[in-house]
């Protein structure tokens, strides 16, 4: 897969939200939500468009970092993972070898906490981020 671009809006994913995606324990829906961090949590969103999101926990505890924006690719997260191809596929993928890779870049002049959308529970949780550039 070519470089694409560059992340600009993701959103923290705590355990607490977790739980309700892991009530049930580990299946085959969530089993990439509690596996090895740096690696790809993808899923069907209400079986219309998937969603990238990095693990970012111990293995065995949920919580990962949804990735919702990325520079050229689009401002939501089904929007990126349709322009690069990504599905249920690469859920699992090590995203420090391929075949998703995210490297670092220029590290933004500044992070911002934005408020979280189409959610009541824990909106107030300051866990959706967008990078900004001067």
């Amino acid at each position: 897969m070519a470089e694409r671009g560059g992340l600009w809006k993701s959103k923290r994913i705590c355990r607490k939200a977790m739980k309700r995606r892991t009530r049930g324990g580990e299946d085959g829906a969530n089993r990439g939500s509690v596996g090895e961090p740096g690696h790809a949590y993808v899923f069907l969103n209400y079986g219309v468009h998937h969603c990238l999101n990095v693990v970012a926990e111990k293995v065995g505890t949920p919580g990962c970092v949804l990735i919702r924006h990325v520079e050229g690719l689009g401002d939501g997260p089904g929007k990126v993972t349709r322009a690069t191809g990504i599905t249920i596929e690469q859920n699992g993928c090590d995203l420090t070898r391929g075949p998703i890779v995210i490297r670092r870049g220029k590290a933004p002049s500044s992070i911002v906490v934005t408020p979280r959308i189409g959610i009541r529970r824990s909106a107030d949780l300051p866990l959706r981020f967008v990078a900004c550039d001067d």
